[in-house]
């Protein structure tokens, strides 16, 4: 299995861009195998070879919308805006202003660079498991530091809530129709929902979140402040961050946030009680604090 070095990473970012999807990656040296070589490979060959990692128009501009999220310069900023709002011929305008601005063309790169090491990395992690091989470190998250600075967290009662919470929490119940049993999902919906919307929520639940640039909520955590025998405990019930904003520190960036805001009131054990959050994040909980308690488990029989 091969290293991801720079070049290998340059190949691997065109075959990912060429719109014909013409190139394989073998997995041996990461070298490019087009598909008319295909016919001179031999067999052993072929099976080293797999597609490179998927990537559409789609992630183009959300990548395109955390590099906007990402600029300092209010000018620059209010031009990526306007750019991505157009609808029509997004990724050459984006394009133009970038060759207006060099430096902020130089950093596009560079912040391409990175965000794509972090898709290709994941990808030849995925590759590298299902070969019964260990995963590679995680890179710096370079990436995450130049972004998390200019994302902003709010938060407030689950009352004043500026956005419906229910959508979002069918959209991740969704997500997990393959993970969890509908049963379970059913019941962490319908508990969820009741937290929300039939208690105090003014007094004990809060709500923390993260908008895009149309103040649409990429990022959304819920917890509430409880009591119990003269303890208190806040309770982190729902943690969910939208597909393609993920890996960027924004769960634990909306957590800190949360956290504190229940250690201004003077509650300091935070219990984590979802079944909706990713088994992927527990290592990153762990990172800061989190440590398991009790078992969990579900049985259906056939």
């Amino acid at each position: 299995m091969f290293e991801l070095t720079d070049t290998i990473l340059e190949r691997i970012i065109f075959a990912m861009e060429d719109q014909s999807k013409a190139y394989f990656v073998d997995c041996a040296d990461g070298e490019l195998v087009s598909k008319a070589e295909l016919l001179d490979a031999d067999g052993e060959k072929i099976d080293r070879l797999v597609p490179p990692p998927e990537w559409s128009s789609a992630d183009g501009f959300r990548m395109m919308e955390l590099f906007a999220a990402s600029t300092r310069n209010p000018e620059l900023k209010a031009e990526f805006s306007q750019a991505l709002c157009r609808g029509k011929k997004v990724f050459k305008t984006f394009k133009e202003i970038l060759s207006k601005w060099p430096n902020a063309e130089k950093s596009f790169l560079d912040f391409k660079a990175r965000y794509m090491r972090q898709r290709i990395q994941d990808w030849l992690n995925e590759i590298r498991e299902a070969n019964g091989l260990m995963r590679l470190p995680d890179e710096p998250e370079e990436t995450q530091d130049l972004l998390l600075t200019d994302f902003l967290v709010s938060i407030a009662p689950f009352a004043e809530l500026p956005f419906e919470v229910e959508p979002i929490i069918d959209a991740d119940c969704l997500e997990n129709r393959n993970s969890l049993p509908p049963a379970l999902i059913s019941m962490e919906r319908e508990s969820l929902l009741d937290l929300i919307h039939g208690q105090d929520s003014e007094a004990t639940g809060l709500g923390a979140w993260i908008e895009d640039e149309r103040s649409l909520p990429i990022g959304l955590i819920l917890g509430v402040m409880e009591n119990h025998e003269g303890h208190a405990m806040g309770r982190i019930r729902f943690v969910f961050v939208q597909e393609g904003y993920r890996d960027l520190g924004i769960a634990s960036l909306l957590l800190d946030r949360l956290t504190a805001s229940f250690a201004e009131k003077g509650v300091f054990a935070i219990y984590l009680d979802s079944l909706l959050v990713p088994a992927e994040y527990e290592e990153r909980f762990q990172a800061i604090g989190f440590g398991s308690v009790g078992v969990h488990s579900f049985h259906q029989a056939d």
